[in-house]
Formats: C-alpha cells, sequence, structure tokens
C-alpha cells in the first residue's frame, strides 16, 4: 500500500525549496558530480559534500546514497543514480523506476518525516525522454511503501514541468 503522503510537482528551484528537509542529485555512477545539476548542487553545498560522495564510488546504476548537505539549508542530499538513455533496450525504464524507489527509501532513512525534492532525474546529459521519465518517476512516488511525507518534484524546464504535470494528473 503507498504511503507517501503528498507527491507536488512545482515549477521551481529545487535549491530553493525551504520546506523540504531532502533533496534528491542526479549522479553518475562515479559520483564525479562532473556537470549539470550535479555540479550545480556539489557547489552549492560545498567541496566536503563531493568528498562525502566519492565513498560511495561507484554506485550502481539504480541505486542511491545519502551525504550530509553542507553548505544548503537540508539535513540530506541523496545521490541517486539514474541510468543513461540508450534506447529502451538496456532496462532504462526498471533502472530508473528503482533509482527513485532507492531515493526514497534513502531519504527516509536520512530523515523523519521526509520531505523529498526530485529533479527530471536522467533527463538532462542522460538523455532520457522527458514525458516516459515523467511517468515512471511519479509512478515510483505513488508506489513507493516508504513513509514520505512529501515528494516535490521541482522543475525549471517549461517542458520537464509539463510532463510531469500531466504524469501526476494520471495517477
Amino acid at each position: 500500500m503507498p504511503v507517501v503522503a503528498r507527491i507536488e510537482v512545482v515549477a521551481g528551484d529545487l535549491l530553493n525549496q525551504p520546506d523540504l528537509n531532502v533533496i534528491v542529485n542526479p549522479a553518475n555512477t562515479q559520483m564525479t558530480q562532473a556537470g549539470g545539476l550535479a555540479r550545480v548542487i556539489v557547489d552549492a553545498a560545498g567541496e566536503d559534500i563531493h568528498r562525502q560522495s566519492l565513498q560511495f564510488k561507484p554506485l550502481a546504476t539504480g541505486c542511491a546514497a545519502h551525504t550530509g548537505a553542507g553548505q544548503l539549508p537540508y539535513e540530506a542530499i541523496v545521490h541517486a543514480v539514474g541510468p543513461v538513455w540508450g534506447g529502451g533496450d538496456a532496462m532504462e525504464m526498471n533502472l530508473l523506476r528503482l533509482a527513485h524507489l532507492n531515493a526514497i527509501r534513502v531519504a527516509c532513512q536520512a530523515a523523519r518525516p521526509a520531505r523529498i525534492g526530485f529533479p527530471a532525474v536522467s533527463c538532462g546529459e542522460f538523455g532520457f525522454p522527458v514525458q516516459l521519465a515523467a511517468q515512471i518517476a511519479v509512478r515510483a512516488a505513488a508506489d513507493s511503501s516508504e513513509p514520505a511525507e512529501l515528494v516535490r518534484f521541482c522543475l525549471l524546464d517549461d517542458n520537464h514541468l509539463q510532463a510531469f504535470q500531466q504524469a501526476a494528473r494520471a495517477l
């Protein structure tokens, strides 16, 4: 039975969500935080977060781990590794679902009650089709058996926002 109390989709900056206590960093398997939103998050949190995340290297696709939040006003950062899109024949959809479920599980271990902010995991540099990713991400949040108080998808890109809103309405 799903236990996530609320699922929200908002137009907003993941790093400016004062009512959240955990944010999700879209990490890569080597935890390099080399570009995109991952770099923005680690730059804002401070170099210590990058060092903390390296202890999980390599982190398999679909897995998640948490560190402190450094200079950010959260209790934790969950580093979740979504799949690189390769056309859909390499279990990418299952791995994206697993990355979201594991991120929620790890967030609930790091903070209680967990109020979690997600970006559009795998939709940037990893090339996952946004419409499909939105359906998978929102459904994973709805299906989670973890006791999260809130899962909020924070999106700046209009196409991402519309895709996630549509997926949330379809629940």
